[in-house]
């Protein structure tokens, strides 16, 4: 089975979190993501996994990995084991648990701190506490959800920039155009 690079990517990222994060749970997993993510496109304009993430009830969501935890593609249950708990509120809780330990080789030196970094912030909390805190006003989800009305629409890499001072907002973002336009006429 042929697994592209930025697959390979994001499949070790999702180890690296499930090996160093407590109770890394879908929901924790799915922020942690976006958050390694949206952190990453502010850095240098472009996502660690290649990700697309849409507005979802409980936050930020990448649709890609949603869909192929709910169908169970080989390629992602050749690397993980997927099992379902219901508690006694009836609430399911999915977890994924690494058939294959953590790659380092397909990340650069700054993708491995980025990892490591929010994989010690974020450690203890929840997947409660992760929707709560990529839920605050003026984050991405927020804006597309309720500034927007927006549910289930696509979160912008860009508005993870809206905070940044005007002329590095505009450096990142030409650097994202560039690399749009170099893989387009790369592809």
């Amino acid at each position: 089975m042929s697994v592209t690079h930025n697959k390979e990517k994001a499949y070790n990222a999702i180890a690296f979190f499930l090996e160093h994060t407590t109770a890394c749970h879908k929901k924790k997993l799915f922020k942690l993501l976006w958050l390694l993510d949206s952190e990453h496109f502010r850095q240098i304009g472009r996502s660690v996994t290649g990700y697309e993430y849409e507005a979802w009830p409980m936050g930020p969501v990448p649709v890609e990995l949603h869909n192929a935890i709910e169908g169970q593609e080989p390629d992602l249950t050749e690397r993980f084991d997927i099992s379902r708990q219901t508690d006694r509120r009836n609430r399911t809780t999915i977890s994924l648990v690494n058939k294959r330990e953590f790659d380092k080789r397909y990340f650069s030196k700054n993708e491995l701190e980025l990892l490591k970094s929010l994989a010690y912030r974020f450690d203890m909390m929840t997947g409660d506490e992760m929707e709560a805190f990529t839920h605050r006003e003026g984050t991405p989800w927020y804006k597309v959800w309720v500034t927007e009305g927006k549910q289930q629409a696509a979160i912008p890499y860009e508005y993870a920039l809206d905070d940044l001072p005007e002329d590095e907002r505009e450096a990142v973002l030409a650097i994202a155009e560039e690399r749009r336009a170099f893989l387009t006429n790369y592809r």
